[in-house]
């Protein structure tokens, strides 16, 4: 297996991997973990990626301080998450969109196209919660 560092996110023996800037690499989950990427849906802002629990407690919390306040409900109605299952494929698609300003729009598609889950296919996994046997794993609001 080739290791590539230049890029963030990266899979050696099954286990995710984050190289920094600086060239400082961390295990970020082991083998059968997820991956997960919270971004704006409006704007394809990314504002948080990595292992799946730390960005689904992140979209919480952030979702819960804009729910708060009336002005910044569209904020958190356009706050969305994904999640994926360690593969290259997916691992591809976060560095793409860490790479690329606003390649983050279309994600799902991208995904649901890269598994053979045709327009159908990607039409029945909810936008209101998880689905954890899925492979895409959009995530709209969850609880206020």
């Amino acid at each position: 297996m080739t290791e590539n560092f230049d890029l963030p996110y990266s899979l050696v023996d099954g286990d995710l991997f984050h190289t920094d800037s600086k060239g400082n690499r961390k295990r970020v989950c082991h083998r059968g973990g997820r991956i997960a990427l919270s971004y704006d849906a409006e704007d394809g802002i990314l504002h948080h990626h990595g292992e799946n629990n730390d960005v689904v407690h992140w979209f919480d919390e952030t979702r819960k301080r804009l729910v708060r306040s009336e002005s910044t409900l569209d904020l958190a109605a356009a706050l969305k998450l994904v999640s994926m299952p360690l593969v290259e494929e997916c691992i591809r698609e976060v560095n793409r969109c860490i790479a690329v300003t606003g390649s983050v729009m279309g994600i799902e598609k991208r995904l649901s196209v890269l598994y053979g889950l045709g327009p159908a296919g990607a039409a029945a996994f909810s936008e209101a919660g998880p689905n954890h046997d899925s492979v895409w794993n959009p995530m709209g609001p969850t609880t206020a």
